[in-house]
C-alpha cells in the first residue's frame, strides 16, 4: 500500500491478530517506533525471540543481499521468522537496491519490520525499491505528538513509575524536554533513580529542575537562552559542545523552532494584553515559571524578524534533511541568522 495509516490503526490490528509479511515504519520518534517493533514482535513471536526465528540489521552497516537472504530462509521450529532492519534511511542506496525483488514476493513465513527515523534523513520515495516497499507492505507513519497530547502520554508514564507529577510539574518537564518522548522518558527513569525507594512519590519543580540540570536538556536550555540573548559566541561554543558529544542537529533544531514560536506568540497583540501570568503563560503554551524568560527574549526580536527567523529554520530543516552541505555549517548559518538578523520593520 503506498498510504500511510495512522499509528493507532496498526495496534488494532495486532490486537485482532492480523500480522503482515512486511511492515514499514517511519516518523521522527525513536521512542514511539522502537514501541511499534515490539508491539509487532509480541504478536508475531508470542514465545519470544531466539537466535533461529530473527535476525536484526541497521541501515548503516545492512548490506541487501544478507537482510534479503534472512528473509527468505525458512523458521525452524516457530511458525515464522522476524527480520527487522532499523534505520533504514541510513543504509545505502545500492544496498536498498537489492531488496527490490523481495518486496514483489515477500516470503509467507516472515514478517519484515522496515523501521525508519525520519527525524534523521527521508527515505528516497523515487527509487524503485522504496516504491515496491511501499507497495507491499502495511505502512504505518507515528507522527510527533502535538503538545497537548503529551500531559496525557506523560501522566500514564509516571504513574507506570509509581511517581505523581503536578499538572505545573509536567508543565515544567515538557517545557524543558520538549515534545519528543525519548527524552521524556528518560528525564522520567533519572527521576525515578534520583528520589529512589519504593510506592508512590511524589514529584515537584525543584526537583526536576535538579534533575534536568544534569542532563542534555540543560544544554538546549542554554543554547535557546543564548540565542534569545543574541549572544553568538555563546550560541556557537555551546552548539559545538552538543555535536561534538554526538547530539544530531535535526534534534536541535525542533527545540529552537519552539522558543521562537512561543516569542511570536507573545507578540500577538491579544496575548500581550492578557495580563494575568498563569493565563498568559496558557496561552503561548508555557508554565508561568518561564514566561519571564520567553518575555525578556521576545523584547529582543521585532515581528518581522521574527517572521524572517521562523522561515531560516524552517529552510534549514529542510536542508538538513536533504542537502549535501555540511550539518555544521548549516547550523552555524541558522545560529548567525538568529543572532545578527535585521529588520527595518518593527
Amino acid at each position: 500500500m503506498s498510504k500511510s495509516n495512522d499509528r493507532r490503526e496498526l495496534f488494532k490490528h495486532l490486537k485482532a491478530g492480523k500480522l503482515s509479511k512486511v511492515y514499514y515504519l517511519h516518523g521522527p520518534d525513536t521512542f514511539m517506533l522502537d514501541s511499534a517493533v515490539e508491539a509487532i514482535i509480541k504478536v508475531a513471536a508470542p514465545d519470544g525471540l531466539n537466535a533461529f526465528n530473527h535476525d536484526k540489521f541497521r541501515g548503516k552497516d545492512a548490506m541487501g543481499d544478507r537482510v534479503r537472504a534472512a528473509a527468505e530462509q525458512l523458521p525452524f521450529m516457530v511458525p515464522r521468522r522476524i527480520v527487522i532492519l532499523r534505520n533504514v534511511e541510513e543504509m545505502a542506496s545500492k544496498e536498498f537496491d537489492a531488496l527490490a525483488d523481495y518486496f514483489l514476493d515477500p516470503s509467507d513465513t516472515t514478517v519484515l519490520i522496515v523501521h525508519s527515523v525520519t527525524g534523521n534523513k527521508s527515505l528516497d520515495g523515487r527509487s524503485s525499491a522504496t516504491k515496491k516497499m511501499r507497495k507491499a507492505a502495511d505502512e504505518y507513519e507515528f507522527k510527533a505528538f502535538y503538545e497537548n497530547e503529551i500531559s496525557d502520554f506523560l501522566r500514564r508514564k509516571a504513574h507506570e513509575r509509581d511517581l505523581r507529577l503536578s499538572d505545573e510539574t509536567m508543565a515544567h518537564l515538557i517545557e524543558a524536554c520538549g515534545t519528543e518522548l525519548s527524552p521524556l522518558i528518560d528525564a522520567l527513569e533519572r527521576i525515578d533513580l534520583y528520589i529512589g525507594g519504593t510506592g508512590v512519590r511524589v514529584v515537584d519543580v525543584d526537583l526536576v529542575r535538579d534533575v534536568i540540570a544534569h542532563t542534555r536538556v540543560h544544554n538546549v536550555f542554554v543554547l535557546t537562552d543564548a540565542l534569545g540573548g543574541r549572544d553568538f559566541e555563546r550560541a556557537l561554543q555551546v552548539m559545538a559542545t552538543m555535536l561534538e558529544a554526538g547530539e544530531s542537529p535535526l534534534r536541535l533544531m525542533p527545540m529552537i523552532s519552539r522558543h521562537f514560536r512561543i516569542i511570536a506568540k507573545l507578540k500577538d497583540p491579544n496575548v500581550r494584553g492578557i495580563g494575568d501570568r498563569n493565563e498568559k503563560g496558557r496561552a503561548v503554551g508555557v508554565t508561568s515559571y518561564f514566561l519571564n524568560r520567553y518575555q525578556q527574549d521576545s523584547e529582543r526580536f521585532t515581528r518581522h524578524e521574527i517572521e524572517d527567523i521562523r522561515h531560516a529554520l524552517l529552510e534549514a530543516d529542510i536542508a538538513l534533511k536533504s542537502s549535501r552541505i555540511d550539518n555544521r555549517v548549516l547550523m552555524e548559518g541558522v545560529l548567525h541568522q538568529i543572532c545578527f538578523r535585521q529588520s527595518e520593520a518593527g
